[in-house]
């Protein structure tokens, strides 16, 4: 018996959330850390994405596929959460989850991935690239398994008749991956109850793409980006001028983009090798998580140093004055330091588009078409740096939202909400 005033503990009881679309990355994967440390997680993955093993996943839940599921409900019955987070909305089964969490009354939370290129360059890009597959020089889509068929088909079983036919619509043409068309046409079946994004711009390609009403827009909440809460934005975050630049590399060579291929990317890196060692500089790369074999690995005199992760980026760029790459999200927080100047190399087999024009556009990034163009801005880094810090403060706030270490605390805070516990996340800045 319980003496008179006796406080009684109930047990706790953590929320239940699924979430879909981390593809097997250990940088999405991170954004989740502090929100496992106060609710249960499940992640749902495809067994053919390369990085998905349960060792990866341990750290923050446990991991479940889609073939291991009959259908939508069956998934939503193993799980029973108290909360969808979506990291994508596109493809045919993630839709057909979505919907069959609507239809049972489980929210659905779209979480950010990252920077998107606008839709009138990503359009520009896919046309491009069409010209390509269509005159043999680019690959298929990957296949679908029979496992995924059949949860698609049975999901579509249990919906109304009307929607099952609108997402089988949706189906046939998204084989092999969805176009911008016709994720747009499946715009009011794939919104979400409540955007979770990083920044303003990065929701500006949502908003576009998902037609999504003035309503809903306004309930989005803004958390900056987890990935890089090793960042910060202020006087007094830098060192002194070691002579490295800073260099994030991407992946063109992989998409057949504007003309790109394995050949183009080596002889990028070795003209921005020699503009860079002929400045009196050293380069620190972070190579993209999807290029296994970097030519940056080729330099073993000293002069280029691969980075492993982006909190060792972090530290090399504390000392360096000057950031090259085209166009990535983990080139938001390097434009938004204080002490960086950004430019932008912008030299493509086919030059039809400046890939960083956002960015340019914002006065924080300095584009170069040649490598002529790239030695004289090298030379000329004070010059930059002193017109791009003028528009770094609106920069951060409109493409990072905040640059104060707390991105994941937001993220965490917000989903709990979402899931029911804890405090309801504030509409847009918090």
């Amino acid at each position: 018996m319980n003496r008179p005033g006796t406080i009684i503990e109930l047990p706790v009881t953590r929320p239940r959330i699924l979430v879909a679309a981390t593809i097997g990355r250990a940088d999405l994967l991170a954004m989740f850390a502090g929100l496992a440390e106060r609710a249960d997680l499940t992640f749902v993955e495809y067994e053919s994405n390369p990085g998905v093993s349960e060792e990866l996943y341990e750290p923050y839940g446990r991991l479940t596929t889609w073939e291991q599921h009959g259908s939508a409900r069956a998934l939503l019955r193993a799980v029973e959460p108290d909360l969808l987070a979506m990291l994508s909305i596109g493809v045919r089964n993630q839709l057909a989850l979505r919907r069959e969490a609507r239809r049972q009354g489980t929210r659905t939370i779209h979480v950010e991935h990252g920077y998107r290129l606008p839709i009138a360059t990503q359009r520009l890009l896919s046309a491009d690239r069409d010209k390509v597959a269509h005159a043999g020089g680019a690959t298929g889509g990957r296949r679908s398994s029979l496992a995924t068929n059949r949860f698609l088909a049975a999901s579509l079983l249990r919906l109304p008749p009307g929607e099952a036919a609108r997402i089988a619509r949706f189906a046939l043409p998204s084989v092999g991956g969805a176009s911008l068309e016709t994720l747009s046409a499946a715009a009011e079946l794939r919104r979400p109850d409540r955007y979770v994004s990083f920044s303003p711009e990065c929701f500006a390609f949502h908003r576009e793409l998902d037609l999504v009403p003035a309503e809903l827009a306004e309930s989005t909440v803004f958390t900056g980006i987890p990935q890089f809460d090793c960042f910060r934005a202020g006087p007094g975050e830098s060192e002194p001028d070691a002579g490295t630049v800073v260099l994030v590399d991407h992946q063109l060579h992989n998409t057949g983009f504007m003309g790109w291929d394995p050949e183009h990317h080596r002889a990028w890196v070795e003209g921005i090798h020699t503009a860079v060692v002929s400045s009196g500089r050293r380069i620190a790369v972070k190579v993209h998580p999807g290029e296994p074999n970097s030519p940056w690995a080729g330099y073993t005199d000293g002069s280029v140093e691969i980075v492993p992760s982006i909190e060792e980026l972090e530290q090399r760029a504390r000392s360096a004055r000057v950031v090259l790459g085209i166009m990535s999200t983990l080139q938001l927080p390097l434009a938004g330091l204080d002490h960086i100047a950004t430019i932008t190399v912008e030299i493509h087999p086919r030059p039809n588009q400046v890939l960083s024009s956002r960015l340019v556009e914002a006065g924080v990034a300095h584009p170069v078409a040649s490598f002529e163009e790239l030695r004289a801005a090298l030379d000329d880094i004070p010059a930059l740096h002193r017109r791009q810090l003028p528009h770094k403060a609106a920069f951060v706030k409109r493409f990072l939202h905040r640059l104060d270490g707390r991105a994941e605390e937001r993220l965490t805070e917000a989903l709990l909400a979402e899931a029911g516990v804890g405090a309801a996340p504030a509409v847009g800045a918090r």
